[in-house]
């Protein structure tokens, strides 16, 4: 929801076909309407099989910033630090239920001296093996009519100093 408030309709299968499916380009349709095209790698039986199906504009998403504070903190106010909360509110317009994986992300210091503390997160996340370091995700079965709403909350603190001025600026622009 960060990088686009959209809900992307994917689908994760095991392929149970006796022959291994071919790379090359695939089709994807919902129902009878086409939604778009893409390419797939060889798979073979027992191997998983993913396909994007477009956005379904029937799942709607509203990420938004509801606190962002600025305070000095430490010996002398020396050290300044940024909080910031997210409300992701995911609501189904669907008449089924529908299983959904949200993901979000909260900074990763790069850089000695900068800290990013977890004030508060949501439930239960799930992970993946090759997320990288900052990548938050759900799962949620949701129901028609029903939402769901995901709290990030967190802090990035660093000096007050020229040398850390250009991240935070950064971080602040991002977020």
């Amino acid at each position: 929801p960060k990088l686009v408030p959209e809900v992307y309709r994917r689908a994760r299968i095991a392929y149970t076909g006796v022959l291994p499916l071919i790379p090359g380009t695939v089709s994807t349709y919902v129902g009878s309407d086409f939604v778009g095209s893409g390419n797939i790698k060889a798979v073979v039986p027992g191997e998983a099989l993913e396909l994007s199906f477009g956005t379904d504009d029937r799942l709607k998403v509203d990420r938004r910033l509801v606190h962002r504070s600025q305070e000095s903190v430490g010996i002398g106010r020396r050290t300044v630090r940024y909080t910031f909360e997210f409300h992701t509110t995911v609501t189904n317009y669907t008449k089924k239920v529908q299983q959904l994986e949200i993901a979000d992300q909260i900074p990763v210091s790069e850089a000695d001296g900068v800290t990013v503390k977890v004030l508060e997160i949501t439930g239960q996340q799930s992970t993946r093996e090759d997320d990288p370091a900052g990548i938050l995700r759900w799962n949620r079965s949701l129901a028609p009519g029903a939402s769901t709403t995901l709290v990030v909350r967190f802090s990035v603190t660093a000096p007050r100093d020229e040398a850390y001025q250009s991240y935070m600026d950064e971080m602040e622009r991002m977020y």
